[in-house]
């Protein structure tokens, strides 16, 4: 089965089905974030139509390029409208991945290096390779498909960091020259994984969110097996 599923992600990938994944993923990931906005009382204006229907519309042609620059866009409006919910000690000037100096941003990128293993982990459970991606580049030793495929669930690790700083949970501690301290990573792992176990609606029924991220990937992988029917029956 993993055979399977692989060797049709290596000849799908790179063509409507890989690119309607793709589009499915990103589309997903806007819809998360503003969404999230709207449920806490940010005003989003027309900005998630505006997005979901330049990617519906969005040809075959530089399909990678095209689909990063639609989705960097919706990103940064996100982040700027983000910061309103937080506390303003801790509002955050920019989105830094590397060296990031601000509370905001390094717990993020710790949750987010958390997600990244879950994702992976489910990826290769459902015999997908997360090294052969479609939208992000597929550098050597670069997981390509993994980032393509954690878009949708970056939205979980955001609202855990969100609600660790409005609830009060973030600690002076929890800090030091710029890193998480051990005590900081321990409390923001224990909230992050607690809130992992919450439960979200998913097509129509709901699951904790960790179940979540193994359903979709094994429905990716479902979808390449049902092509491989379709084109050698």
């Amino acid at each position: 089965s993993s055979a399977l599923v692989r060797r049709k992600q290596y000849s799908l990938f790179q063509g409507k089905v890989g690119y309607s994944i793709g589009k499915y993923l990103i589309s997903q990931k806007i819809k998360t974030y503003f969404d999230y906005l709207e449920e806490n009382k940010v005003d989003i204006g027309n900005s998630l139509e505006i997005f979901l229907k330049e990617l519906e519309n969005l040809s075959d042609e530089n399909f990678g390029q095209k689909i990063m620059g639609y989705e960097g866009s919706a990103t940064s409006e996100f982040y700027k409208k983000l910061r309103s919910l937080l506390p303003e000690k801790y509002r955050f000037s920019q989105r830094e991945h590397q060296n990031a100096k601000e509370p905001f941003n390094i717990l993020l990128n710790y949750c987010y290096g958390v997600l990244y293993r879950i994702c992976e982990t489910n990826l290769i459970k459902a015999g997908i390779d997360p090294y052969f991606g479609i939208i992000h580049t597929d550098n050597y030793n670069k997981k390509s498909f993994l980032f393509d495929f954690i878009e949708p669930f970056r939205i979980y690790a955001i609202e855990a960091v969100v609600d660790f700083i409005r609830k009060k949970y973030i600690r002076e501690s929890h800090f030091s020259e710029g890193v998480l301290t051990k005590e900081g990573k321990e409390a923001i792992l224990i909230y992050f994984k607690k809130r992992l176990n919450t439960s979200a609606l998913y097509n129509e029924k709901q699951y904790k969110k960790s179940e979540i991220i193994r359903l979709e990937a094994f429905s990716i992988a479902r979808t390449l097996k049902e092509e491989e029917n379709e084109v050698y029956d």
